[in-house]
């Protein structure tokens, strides 16, 4: 399959991807389907090979790519709203960067060790920024969205998107604590992630 929903409405895309599972599903026949949309990617497959520029960036599981990017450009590609970004500096037992504070447990102060002093990219999912009190996200835009809401804004200047695990009606100028509960570390040089 060659981009076969790309020239349709959304409701007749959601249709068509799920007549596609089935019929994958009842055949049990292997099918190559190439997409730019990593919503159909991640619903449709077993297994995603990610390319950029013509070369392989990861090849796994759906939840491979999602939880485990080998690099900035999967982390950014998968997942909507794509994974916010924060240039950090790596200290001993935390990350500090532009009114940026993230603490590190043991494990993380470990994978990092060989970065201390250095500049690291800090990458955090949307839903994966909670209510706390280690930041503020000072609020430009909010999106309902039913169970969740989009609230996009800046932490300290730089751009991030959060989604809270509720209706919430925020709006512009409002400030709201947040905290990370996971986050992912990316070398600023080769762009790999730092496991």
């Amino acid at each position: 399959f060659d981009e076969p929903l790309s020239n349709l409405d959304a409701k007749l895309r959601g249709a068509t991807r799920r007549e596609i599972l089935l019929l994958h599903k009842r055949l049990g026949a292997t099918m190559i389907y190439v997409t730019h949309d990593q919503t159909e990617a991640l619903t449709l497959a077993d297994r995603i090979v990610c390319m950029s520029m013509g070369y392989v960036q990861q090849i796994g599981t759906p939840l491979e790519l999602y939880d485990n990017p080998a690099n900035l450009f999967v982390a950014s590609f998968i997942g909507l709203p794509p994974m916010n970004f924060f240039d950090c500096k790596v200290e001993a037992t935390q990350l500090i960067g532009d009114g940026i504070n993230y603490k590190l447990n043991p494990e993380q102060q470990n994978v990092l060790k060989d970065y201390v002093g250095k500049v690291i990219t800090l990458g955090v999912r949307p839903e994966n920024i909670i209510h706390g009190d280690d930041m503020k996200l000072d609020v430009i835009t909010n999106e309902n969205l039913g169970q969740t809401t989009l609230v996009h804004g800046t932490i300290a200047g730089h751009k991030a998107t959060a989604k809270l695990r509720e209706w919430s009606n925020y709006k512009q100028g409002d400030e709201v604590g947040v905290s990370f509960d996971r986050v992912h570390f990316f070398d600023k040089e080769t762009t790999n992630a730092i496991r």
